[in-house]
């Protein structure tokens, strides 16, 4: 029975603080704060201290004792779209919902908190488990377990991950065209060029990349920027 306690009073805790963590993202823009507590349909008029913010903003989502309705709470989030890092877009049924730019979002990498981490760290107040895997030639790497879902991750959007938060990157959000032209910089880029565009003459090989990889990365890019002045071509006929 104890065992059965603690499991309840674990899951109860967990759902506490996932609600916590969205209204510790609201308070990171104070502009935004009125603005969202009304779309989820708070009244912030019956807060008479700040310091009842938070239980009052729990008890919102309450749904009997011990129990909360956390994905209200996270749809409630996503439809919500001037929080910090997100923008947006419309639906399919015309209506408005919050899209995650991965590039632009407040974020904390596992990989910038050095080597060796204990089993739980604290990301803006909000203490996240982590794990280990072994790498194929020796020490470890590092993970974060979204307090949401659950998943390995190396970067939170800021407490979860970027699935939970529906996250796309600025690459996927562009036309066809667009991705052949960021992907034709990147390679110019590994290849040494630091400005110029796709019409600079192509960079001699950089000190110390082996021929062979300089040889693929220019025939790849070779092959890319002929199919990008074909389309060119094509579309001023």
């Amino acid at each position: 029975m104890t065992g059965t306690r603690k499991a309840d009073r674990a899951a109860l805790e967990r759902q506490k603080g996932l609600i916590y963590n969205i209204l510790n993202m609201a308070l990171e823009d104070l502009d935004h704060l009125g603005p969202y507590l009304d779309h989820i349909g708070f009244d912030i008029a019956a807060i008479r201290h700040p310091g009842d913010l938070h239980v009052a903003f729990l008890g919102h989502y309450r749904i009997r004792p011990g129990v909360y309705d956390v994905e209200r709470a996270h749809q409630d989030l996503l439809n919500y779209p001037r929080l910090p890092g997100a923008s947006g877009n419309s639906g399919r049924n015309g209506r408005e919902f919050s899209q995650l730019i991965c590039e632009r979002a407040r974020k904390a990498d596992i990989r910038r908190l050095g080597r060796h981490l204990p089993g739980t760290v604290l990301i803006r107040r909000v203490r996240v488990k982590v794990v280990s895997t072994p790498c194929h030639l020796g020490g470890k790497r590092y993970w974060f377990l979204c307090p949401r879902c659950g998943r390995r991750c190396a970067i939170l959007y800021p407490f979860w991950c970027r699935t939970c938060m529906r996250g796309r990157y600025l690459s996927e959000l562009g036309s066809p065209r667009d991705r052949k032209l960021l992907k034709a910089m990147r390679l110019r880029e590994r290849l040494g060029q630091v400005s110029g565009g796709i019409i600079a003459p192509l960079p001699p090989k950089p000190h110390r990349m082996h021929w062979s990889t300089w040889l693929r990365l220019r025939d790849r890019l070779i092959r890319l920027e002929a199919g990008i002045w074909a389309a060119e071509r094509e579309r001023k006929l």
